[in-house]
């Protein structure tokens, strides 16, 4: 009878398994080759050499090296643990389990000085597929083959091939190095090749990636993006309303929706159907041509405008945030006759492209990229709960207008020439809610003070909404608040509900029309593309036909309820606040309820990610979000079609992560 496989560490439920070779793969040098060397009676050399010219096969190879083998069993137990492992090793089976990925050794090897080696290194917990190495008694030993393949179809030991389709998982990812890797090397869905398997791969078309050991086998992803903040980023396979699901079939509650790109819902059914619909009529088109849907989505986007600031306008488009911002920065220098300086506030968050970065007042973002000559001058923003002490939020939104107007009293002050009334500065950028800067909510008065400084004085207003715009706090955009005109806005992320990257600049109509912004001023060559518009404009048509804003004040009202319901009960919250379904809650020392505590944020989030949470019998897991100027800020961006019923259970989860990390 067949021996069953050992079983997986995980649940068998991971799309995907990782099976991975031991000789030569995981250990440095071959530790049946070593075995051989130390303890084989001559001979053994002679049969490897017919293994190598193809007249016998590994498993009659072995079998008949291992007849040669004269040595007792702890001194072959002590001599195999001397093998070295690749040092990367360990932290690709970590990352393995990290992910409910299982992972096999499968090996035409010897069973026992695998098991032997892999203890020694901690490892022990991970199944061997091997040969077996059966002691006879005495020095003598037999090798057995429980898992060739039936009926003698393959000359190996262990057929890989055979043991990838009896641990079945939809989808195989292959690390291996030489001959007992070259079948499963075919089928495999993702390999890793190392020595002799890269030439056998690349001569048999099979897609590979070479590695030289299990450091690169986790080094193919740049760690210059922000998936990279944590050591083991969580891997997702699925999504949906306000949920995303891992491979293990977790479910975890989404407070920030993909940083307020998905205000609608993971895969929404009205706009997935609008995207596929345009990949079945119209997929791509180079952007020096017109199609409909850029051309009804910017007149949507301009005629809402006007509407609402009484302004004309035009749209121009991107592909992402950032480069929108890029563009935004190219129409005000043109339009202020090449001025190159600008405002923007402390806490404010544009994007890390090279323009945006000058205008983003974190220095991490700028110090390895050299010289920023134009760097913005950055205001403080009238953050409420660490102002100074006895003024109202009111108060202090006046004062910091106040702050600000005091620039321009003097030349001398640096900004203005009062000879000329000339600003050296042409542009102020603001985010109407702090996104990054940890969702601060201004005064209600103070975007009206700064308005009229600003426009006193010749210097533009741009609003960016890329995160907080298509309804996330109430309204189309969240500049519309606070009852001032922008002379330019721009937007991205949820737009396209996070399906397809597209953004955008809406500018007054003499910063933007064709006689001062020509053709040819900023391109991209996905700019405008179809897909992107496609959906975009279905999102604008169903934010115009769905009573949104009542939905979200009414939605935020109640989560911010809940939010101050647990601040009464978590001495570590010192801060709640929320406009619409943008919300905050700052944690803090418990001491004081006001020093910031970072180390419990990031406790938080990573508790959140272990998916342990249980309500009404059921576990979760809560993916959070962290921004503020100390790092110390949950924001929260939850899906605006979530229901009362997901606010409530938001709440439940937020109430244990905070009672585990208080205790922590």
């Amino acid at each position: 009878m067949r021996p069953a496989l050992p079983p997986a560490q995980h649940p068998p439920t991971s799309l995907w398994q990782a099976i991975v070779d031991f000789d030569g793969t995981i250990s440095l040098k071959d530790s049946t080759d070593r075995v051989l060397e130390r303890f084989a009676a001559p001979g053994w050399e002679e049969i490897e050499a017919e293994w190598l010219a193809g007249r016998i096969g590994s498993r009659a190879c072995m079998a008949r090296q291992v007849d040669l083998l004269r040595v007792l069993p702890d001194v072959l137990d002590t001599f195999a643990a001397t093998t070295q492992i690749d040092p990367g090793f360990p932290d690709f089976a970590r990352l393995c389990r990290r992910h409910a990925i299982p992972l096999t050794i499968v090996s035409d090897g010897l069973d026992r000085t695998i098991h032997t080696v892999m203890a020694r290194a901690g490892l022990g917990h991970i199944p061997v597929v091997a040969n077996e190495l059966r002691w006879m008694g005495g020095d003598r030993w037999r090798l057995l083959s429980p898992h060739a393949a039936p009926g003698g179809t393959c000359g190996s030991g262990t057929c890989k091939c055979h043991v990838a389709a009896q641990l079945a998982r939809p989808l195989n990812l292959l690390v291996g190095d030489g001959r007992s890797d070259f079948c499963v090397a075919g089928e495999a869905d993702l390999v890793f090749a190392k020595a002799s398997l890269v030439a056998h791969c690349a001569q048999a078309g099979i897609p590979h990636h070479p590695i030289a050991d299990f450091a690169d086998a986790r080094a193919y992803c740049s760690h210059g993006d922000t998936v990279h903040y944590t050591q083991f980023p969580k891997i997702f396979s699925g999504c949906e309303g306000s949920f995303m699901l891992d491979a293990a079939g977790n479910r975890f509650l989404d407070l920030q929706m993909w940083y307020s790109a998905v205000n609608f819902g993971y895969a929404n059914p009205r706009l997935n159907a609008a995207l596929k619909r345009q990949i079945d009529t119209l997929p791509q088109v180079a952007s020096q041509y017109l199609h409909r849907e850029k051309i009804e989505l910017a007149a949507m986007i301009a005629q809402d405008a006007e509407a609402k600031f009484g302004a004309k306008g035009r749209v121009h488009f991107n592909v992402g945030g950032a480069q929108a911002v890029e563009d935004s920065l190219k129409i005000v220098r043109n339009a202020s006759n090449g001025k190159s300086l600008m405002f923007a506030f402390e806490g404010g968050y544009h994007g890390r492209t090279l323009g945006a970065s000058a205008i983003t007042s974190s220095y991490r973002y700028r110090r390895r990229f050299g010289h920023f000559g134009e760097r913005a001058q950055f205001i403080p923003f009238p953050y409420h709960f660490r102002a100074p002490k006895g003024m109202s939020k009111e108060e202090y939104g006046e004062h910091c207008v106040a702050q600000f107007a005091r620039l321009f009293e003097s030349e001398y002050n640096g900004v203005w020439d009062p000879k000329v009334g000339q600003a050296e500065y042409a542009a102020f950028y603001v985010e109407p809610l702090q996104g990054t800067g940890g969702y601060v909510i201004p005064p209600p008065n103070f975007f009206k003070g700064l308005k009229k400084v600003l426009d006193d004085h010749g210097i533009l207003l741009v609003v960016d909404e890329i995160q907080m715009g298509f309804y996330r706090t109430g309204k189309l955009w969240s500049i519309e608040h606070f009852g001032v005109q922008p002379d330019m806005i721009v937007f991205g992320k949820a737009v396209t509900n996070g399906l397809n990257p597209l953004s955008g600049v809406w500018a007054k109509e003499e910063l933007i029309n064709p006689t001062i912004f020509p053709a040819g001023s900023t391109h991209s060559t996905f700019n405008a593309n179809p897909l992107g518009t496609a959906v975009a404009l279905e999102a604008m048509k169903m934010m115009a036909e769905e009573e949104y804003e009542p939905m979200v004040m009414a939605k935020g009202a109640y989560f911010l309820e809940g939010l101050r319901d647990l601040q009464r009960r978590h001495r570590i919250i010192g801060d709640v606040d929320g406009l619409g379904m943008a919300l905050r809650m700052e944690i803090c020392e418990a001491h004081d309820s006001y020093t910031p505590a970072k180390r419990l944020v990031d406790l938080m989030c990573d508790e959140g990610m272990k998916a342990d949470l249980e309500v009404a019998g059921r576990r979760y897991g809560l993916v959070l979000d962290i921004g503020g100027y100390h790092k110390n800020v949950i924001t929260l961006a939850p899906a605006l079609t979530m229901s009362y019923a997901e606010i409530d259970l938001a709440i439940a989860l937020l109430d244990q992560l905070l009672a585990r990390v208080a205790a922590a």
